[in-house]
């Protein structure tokens, strides 16, 4: 779906005093404007004459890049294949002729019906629509939208989805609901805009079925409907008023003119149509008629009820009922950041590209721009000694007035080495440099804390640094906070709990996270992380000096059997475009045992693919070792010279010249066994690690389904 946004909010007045009575006239001159322009094209069926021209429409919209997924290199023929009509393939093409606001007098816009999806979708239909560019925000989209739901209806279709609206394409987005579109769900990041990148979008429908629905088309609504719309939001659609007699259904049953006699007891209350909302609270709305009803009438002004009988006759009159909707809104314009740089000292950072040659640190107190500053470009030069940034309470300018701070810091952090503890808390950090921290935090090996509570991230932002830290296998941050954002509620959203929650479910070295969730499901997940990963933690930290540990039982080494697979991708332990990884991963497999040299040098010649010794001797040796540094921490079973077993947590291992092995385990009873031996023990794994590897090359590969 392709649409222009629609055009800006009339200017404010200058002066309180009749602000909301400006506003709700120019809702009302939108919306007479709009129904008049959209009504002066003409909509009827594509002819042979106008393919053309329906194709420039829709390259047009796949140059913009903002709406479908086609790229620009696609041909005629394809687009033909989807905007032009077909009677085989139920294919219905609508065109509005008019002006296109242009003074040519081409096809403003088109719009296409697939009455049916086919097979068991059948019943379902879908549509595309285009505007010219300059026939936008002329209410043409919604008129072209609401004649395509009609001809669905009269073909018997029993719903139409949308299964692609973009989410930043909001004309769209508000066209498609304004007739009424519901949001089935939001795929996350799953167009790619041109200039936004990775975007959500929407899946809508519209129940033709349902019987609550009703089928309207633009040119239908009554011009003599009042239009109101909140004052403090004039930017929201149109929303049409009526009245209707009490006890009515439905809004067909509006009434424009009544009569009555004298006695007869009225009751009539308001009706209100709107894309953004069907009611209002009760005594949110005040009420108001003009002129004064007749004697015995009355309006209620809480809640619009016109109620009573008349006591005299009289001549027809004409009334007007306004109902005013007010909200309270609070702004705060901010001013520009009150830290003060000196170009000078500024100029003088930049030049330097060795840390031996910097300056002294400016004051941190009397000129704080000039010390963030120099802070920034110390982790830009990896510093060694800076093992701690603490810009707690200090307003860091913003990135486009001063990318030597806040910008530059972001970027440092993907190559910084030392720098361990980042606090921003309450530091003015935006959502465009959390997003560059999140790519640097990608590849950032060094941190263990971050802090970036009270700043203005938003859930988008929160999002990309949880995906930023999955991402990176070598992570190894311990505290995370990022609660507490300026303009932002309690919680985030569910995108961004459920990106938090994998983030926790893979990550093995956070236990501290600042973070607030709404969703049970993801809050149990985070909380079970956790507990999981301080366990851990304490662990590590139970014993730190060899004269608290307990005394190792010395054992002889035999055999090693590997319990747990690890929660990393195989791929990452055995390249997939690597053939002699790919050799040894499938004689694991097979065979649940580490092979020696001449082993894995005659498997893979059965397989058709030799292997040298210089090649098999050195690959056994590397992939022995990555499997027993990703088991450290896993349960292991060891067995002695003797055939008696010991279970317990891997603690470390080393080999010298495969002739010195040491391998240390904690058994759950609190014991430490310390197994050696002279000679290379045996290596075995177990049936989950047999499934893991070869999960790794079962898995099936992805395709899209459906459009």
């Amino acid at each position: 779906v392709c649409l222009a946004a629609l055009p800006a909010s009339p200017p404010i007045q200058p002066h309180a005093a009749g602000r909301r009575e400006y506003l709700v006239g120019w809702i009302k001159r939108r919306q007479a404007d709009s129904l008049q322009m959209a009504a002066a094209f003409n909509l009827r069926p594509a002819e042979q004459s106008d393919f053309k021209a329906i194709l420039s429409l829709a390259r047009i919209a796949v140059e913009e890049g903002d709406a479908f997924t086609w790229e620009d290199s696609v041909s005629n023929e394809e687009l033909a294949e989807y905007w032009l009509p077909c009677t085989k393939l139920q294919r219905q093409t609508f065109v509005a002729e008019g002006d296109d606001g242009s003074g040519s007098g081409r096809l403003a816009g088109v719009c296409c019906l697939h009455a049916t999806l086919g097979g068991r979708a059948g019943h379902c239909a879908s549509l595309a629509f285009v505007v010219a560019p300059a026939a936008r925000s002329r209410g043409l989209g919604k008129r072209l939208c609401a004649h395509a739901i009609e001809e669905a209806g009269r073909r018997g279709c029993s719903s139409i989805r949308l299964d692609r609206v973009v989410a930043s394409n909001s004309a769209a987005v508000r066209v498609c609901s304004s007739c009424g579109f519901k949001i089935l769900c939001t795929v996350p990041r799953s167009f790619v805009h041109r200039t936004r990148g990775l975007t959500d979008a929407h899946v809508m429908l519209y129940d033709l079925s349902a019987p609550e629905v009703r089928r309207f088309s633009v040119a239908s609504f009554p011009t003599t409907s009042v239009a109101v719309a909140p004052a403090s939001a004039p930017h929201l659609q149109p929303t049409t008023l009526c009245y209707r007699l009490a006890g009515s259904s439905s809004g067909t049953d509006a009434v424009e003119g009544l009569s009555i006699t004298v006695g007869e007891e009225v009751s009539l209350e308001p009706h209100i149509a709107s894309s953004c909302c069907t009611s209002f609270k009760e005594g949110t709305v005040v009420w108001s008629v003009h002129p004064e009803l007749p004697e015995g009438l009355c309006l209620d002004v809480a809640t619009g009820r016109i109620v009573g009988a008349a006591r005299a006759p009289g001549a027809e009159e004409h009334f007007r009922v306004t109902a005013t909707l007010s909200a309270d809104l609070e702004i705060q314009v901010l001013g520009a950041s009150a830290s003060t740089v000196d170009e000078e000292f500024a100029a003088r950072i930049d030049n330097v590209v060795d840390v031996a040659d910097l300056p002294a640190a400016p004051a941190r107190t009397r000129a704080y721009g000039d010390w963030m500053i120099w802070m920034a470009h110390r982790a830009w030069l990896n510093d060694p000694s800076l093992v701690e940034l603490d810009f707690t309470n200090m307003e860091m300018p913003l990135g486009h007035i001063e990318k030597r701070i806040a910008p530059k810091l972001m970027q440092a952090m993907e190559t910084n080495t030392y720098l361990q503890v980042l606090t921003l808390s309450n530091a003015n950090l935006q959502r465009i440099q959390a997003l560059e921290l999140a790519q640097s935090l990608r590849k950032n090996k060094t941190l263990l804390e971050l802090n970036l509570e009270c700043n203005c991230l938003d859930s988008n932002a929160v999002r990309e640094l949880a995906l930023g830290i999955q991402s990176n296998r070598e992570c190894r941050l311990e505290a995370f906070r990022v609660s507490h954002q300026k303009q932002m509620g309690q919680f985030f959203g569910r995108p961004t709990e459920e990106a938090i929650g994998q983030m926790m479910d893979q990550n093995e070295t956070i236990v501290k996270l600042g973070f607030e969730c709404d969703d049970a499901h993801w809050r149990n997940l985070i909380d079970r992380s956790l507990l999981r990963n301080n366990d851990v933690w304490r662990r590590r930290q139970a014993a730190p000096l060899d004269e608290a540990l307990p005394a190792a039982e010395e054992r002889t080494l035999g055999h090693l059997l590997l319990q747990a697979p690890p929660k990393r991708s195989a791929m990452e332990l055995f390249p997939r475009d690597s053939a002699p990884h790919t050799i040894f991963r499938k004689y694991v497999e097979q065979n649940g045992k580490l092979p020696t040299t001449a082993q894995l040098q005659s498997f893979a010649k059965n397989l058709g693919t030799p292997l040298t010794y210089s090649i098999a001797a050195p690959l056994i040796k590397e992939c022995r070792a990555e499997m027993l540094n990703t088991a450290e921490g896993k349960e292991v079973v060891i067995i002695d010279a003797f055939g008696k077993d010991a279970a317990g947590m891997l603690r470390g291992w080393s080999e010298v010249n495969n002739e010195q092995w040491s391998v240390e385990i904690w058994a759950g009873d609190g014991k430490r066994y310390m197994f050696k031996s002279n000679k290379e023990p045996g290596f075995s794994v177990s049936p989950a690690w047999g499934e893991w590897l070869g999960a790794h090359s079962r898995r099936p590969s992805l395709s899209r389904a459906g459009a």
